[in-house]
């Protein structure tokens, strides 16, 4: 469950990024040619908040993904340690390095990989859903290069 609570965290972080730049952008060409009434406050605000939602899903998504991590590894080292206790192995250090290395392998693929295509993959297929749905030309084009990506 705390899995899909990363990645669910990560798509968030991601979206809350995506519609930051088109919030912005659609801002940016809205002053271009806005009459002297434009209200420019609300968009701002939202630009505001959205920035506050990427930040807080951000570091959300890096505590609960490591902390996952950190426990997964905890029954990791107990479930070993009992292992090489009860075998009486001689070269213990030469299993702690392994099980050293073998931690920070699980943590760098989930936390720098996994989480971070799955966020893009699942950006990718709510996009091209909403091309489709809103009707936009060249549409097509986009979904294929998303695709190839």
């Amino acid at each position: 469950m705390k899995a899909f609570i990363t990645v669910l965290l990560a798509v968030l972080h991601g979206g809350a990024g995506l519609a930051i730049l088109i919030v912005s952008s659609w801002f940016i060409a809205a002053c271009a040619v806005a009459p002297v009434n434009f209200n420019y406050m609300l968009p701002a605000v939202v630009i505001r908040a959205l920035a506050l939602i990427r930040i807080g899903s951000g570091y959300a998504h890096m505590w609960v993904g490591h902390k996952h991590l950190l426990q997964l590894t905890s029954l990791l080292r107990v479930q070993l340690f009992e292992r090489l206790f009860a075998a009486q192995i001689r070269q213990r250090s030469e299993e702690v390095e392994a099980l050293a290395s073998h931690t920070e392998a699980i943590a760098a693929v989930w936390v720098g990989w996994v989480s971070q295509q799955a966020s893009a993959v699942l950006m990718l297929v709510v996009s091209a859903v909403t091309l489709l749905v809103l009707d936009i030309p060249f549409a097509g084009w986009t979904i294929a290069l998303g695709v190839i990506w």
